[in-house]
């Protein structure tokens, strides 16, 4: 489940409207599933404003509504076909036929189910499907219950619901006892399903999605089983009116080289931070045990206690199974289903997310210019090459849950031997890595060059050297920035992204760097539309991923 935290309900608005505005255009005959209630109005306000301004057509699009009250009148005021009607249908260019709501007043409601689930089934799966939560947890009108039905069903509501509910009607007895719900078989069937929620009256049922365990109880926690569910809430759902005010939150961006930490406040800022090296050829539980001194070194030298820590995001090179905490393979930190995030709770027990490095620098990136824009490619050049797609907004998982590894993409058939068993990779030839070894192999061949003088070589030499007249780094680098633009020039082709964002150790030699890309694709490639593109240095530059991990763990 990932989890969006916005600032308040009109930010949630937004960003759930965003998720349906992509949706229709990629699809325009979607298949949508509706809520009722107050929480998602400023959606659909939003999706008007969106249709109105040719952003998006309805034409094409059949909905199916959670629920209804049983009995009540379609034209009443509170039935659900009724704020249907007049917050979204009758606002849009939608087909009237084409929209389906449980009908409030049917003679045989069993049947009225068993006819709504034929439906369901003759038009095909749910695209994506908007819920609400309760108090209860509750999500349609499934209440908490030892057995929850798995169709769509009639059902009693319970009396804290029908209390929720009162303010809608004249008065508490005026609310009906029942309702017809899709059942939670019928909503798991979804493709997507994005799950708003707003308002501290709302923490306790976001809170328990927050753990790792299924419980009937909150029947919201069982959409922890689906695929791909996004949890949109405010901060008050999220946090509680008050709590955790006073609490701190930390990123780890955990590098092959060095391991930096930082205390990033409520806004995504770094407050301090530091660092340490990172051990070579350290197990998985010794890197642990460094963080965690890392850690709590940091928060003492600025008045706080580990007790203070409301969460840690730990941002990790390679594939990462970001339920479990566990790291599937990082091959530059020779870590094989390695279970990080566990490992580090044995010296800090808060919770822990485990997030791709380049997809937390991304998220990071896009937090500070999301205003700019709302989709790019990060691409960090350090140790390896790792990548980050953020598309509206929201990082690209691929469908198995893990992000693009644009680093391990063929650069050179037949080519050097990668970590990950491959030849040729991208990251072979275009990491700090490997223009470490390109400086060494220059410097051996040439020992009448500034570089065979140098005592260490760092990502940083040949630069250096090239600003005080060296050739062989001149070369070196000219070498080195063909092989970078080459793979970036495939992932224009392949993606065709509005902008690409460079980060990692090498994105500190700043625009002159990037310039020189623009100059190599400029000169190597004839297409026009392609060079629209923009590259540039990502703004937070090492930054990034400690505040995209600290972002990151808000799922959990």
């Amino acid at each position: 489940m990932r989890t969006i935290i916005c600032e308040d309900y009109n930010d949630m608005s937004r960003q759930a409207a965003k998720i349906m505005i992509s949706q229709l255009t990629l699809k325009p005959n979607s298949i949508l599933g509706l809520a009722t209630g107050s929480t998602p109005i400023g959606l659909y306000d939003n999706l008007v404003a969106a249709y109105e301004a040719g952003e998006i057509d309805f034409s094409g699009v059949t909905t199916f509504n959670l629920d209804e009250y049983y009995p009540i009148n379609e034209d009443n005021p509170q039935s659900y076909r009724y704020f249907m009607n007049k917050h979204l249908f009758s606002r849009v260019n939608i087909d009237m036929a084409n929209t389906n709501v449980p009908f409030g007043e049917a003679e045989d409601p069993a049947k009225e189910c068993e006819e709504y689930e034929k439906k369901l089934a003759a038009a095909g799966r749910v695209d994506l499907q908007v819920l609400g939560i309760g108090k209860n947890g509750h999500i349609g009108f499934n209440e908490p219950s030892d057995e929850l039905s798995s169709v769509t069903h009639l059902t009693d509501l319970t009396a804290s619901t029908i209390d929720a509910n009162a303010r809608f009607f004249d008065n508490k007895d005026d609310v009906p006892k029942k309702a017809l719900t899709m059942g939670i078989g019928t909503i798991m069937k979804s493709g997507k399903i994005i799950l708003l929620a707003s308002g501290v009256a709302k923490h306790r049922a976001v809170k328990a999605l927050m753990d790792k365990s299924i419980n009937t109880d909150i029947p919201a926690t069982i959409l922890k089983a689906h695929s791909d569910v996004i949890l949109i809430c405010d901060r008050e759902a999220f946090f509680g009116r008050s709590e955790n005010t006073e609490k701190i939150r930390i990123g780890i961006d955990l590098g092959g080289t060095n391991i930096a930490a930082g205390i990033v406040d409520i806004d995504g800022n770094i407050v301090a931070k530091d660092s340490v090296s990172t051990k070579k050829g350290a197990s998985c539980a010794e890197v642990a045990s460094d963080m965690a001194g890392l850690v709590k070194s940091l928060v003492e030298k600025n008045g706080h206690t580990v007790e203070d820590i409301l969460s840690v995001g730990i941002g990790c090179p390679g594939f990462v199974n970001r339920e479990s905490g566990v790291v599937i393979l990082a091959s530059n930190l020779g870590f094989e289903n390695a279970p990080l995030a566990d490992e580090f709770k044995k010296y800090i027990d808060v919770p822990v997310s485990l997030e791709n490095d380049a997809d937390a620098a991304a998220l990071g990136e896009y937090n500070t210019a999301r205003e700019n824009c709302e989709s790019f490619v990060f691409m960090t050049l350090g140790t390896g090459v790792g990548s980050g797609i953020v598309i509206d907004g929201q990082i690209y998982r691929g469908s198995f849950g893990e992000g693009a590894e644009l680093g391990h993409i063929t650069l050179k058939m037949g080519g050097e031997k990668c970590n990950c068993g491959r030849n040729g990779c991208y990251e072979r030839y275009a990491s700090a890595s490997a223009l470490v070894r390109q400086s060494e192999a220059a410097a051996a061949a040439h020992p009448e060059s500034l570089l065979a003088l140098e005592k260490e070589i760092t990502g940083k030499s040949a630069f250096d050297l090239e600003r005080k007249g060296d050739k062989v780094a001149h070369e070196v680098v000219e070498k080195y920035i063909s092989y970078v633009a080459e793979g970036i020039m495939d992932v224009m082709m392949l993606l065709r992204p509005k902008k690409i964002v460079i980060g990692g150790g090498i994105s500190n030699e700043g625009e002159p760097f990037v310039s020189r890309i623009r100059d190599y694709i400029a000169n190597n490639m004839d297409s026009e539309e392609l060079h629209k593109t923009e590259i540039s240095v990502a703004k937070l530059r090492g930054d990034a991923g400690i505040i995209g991990a600290a972002l990151a763990a808000d799922e959990y």
